[in-house]
């Protein structure tokens, strides 16, 4: 048997996926790159029951608006950072002022899937605080558009 090269193996589906980077500034979060990438990733993380949660999450959805993959992101959109305190040495939380950098999210390249969605809380993220709320969509497969 002869060996075949790596390029012209054919990819299972389960091992396509996309880099998605995302850039933020303050609530505006913009998708500025799509990469197509071979890997197997994770499972999804629970579909159902996410009503109400807070946190960040990125998830695909299918032309209905239906999730059909999603990805929990804890540090994406990040709302506060340690510090050490002036003077004690101990560690504290310190919120940002105005948050602003990137992520990136690897998602499955599923055909089914038209658009990513971004959620996230807004800050204060405490037990008490607001559930997450979409801050932005985007169509995937196309050129990204302004989140919504």
């Amino acid at each position: 048997m002869g060996d075949t090269p790596q390029s012209t193996v054919p990819i299972d589906e389960s091992e396509r996926a996309l880099r998605l980077i995302f850039a933020y500034d303050g609530n505006d979060v913009r998708l500025v790159s799509q990469q197509a990438v071979e890997m197997i990733l994770p499972r999804s993380d629970p579909l159902a029951a996410f009503e109400g949660r807070q946190g960040s999450w990125v998830e695909l959805q299918d032309g209905e608006g239906r999730a059909i993959f999603r990805r929990a992101m804890p540090s994406a959109l990040p709302t506060d950072v340690e510090a050490l305190a002036d003077d004690t040495g101990q560690m504290t939380c310190r919120p940002v002022e105005h948050p602003q950098g990137i992520f990136i999210a690897l998602v499955p390249d599923l055909p089914q899937a038209q658009v990513v969605a971004v959620w996230t809380s807004p800050p204060p993220a405490e037990p008490t605080g607001p559930a997450a709320r979409q801050a932005a969509r985007f169509p995937l497969r196309g050129t990204p558009e302004a989140g919504q």
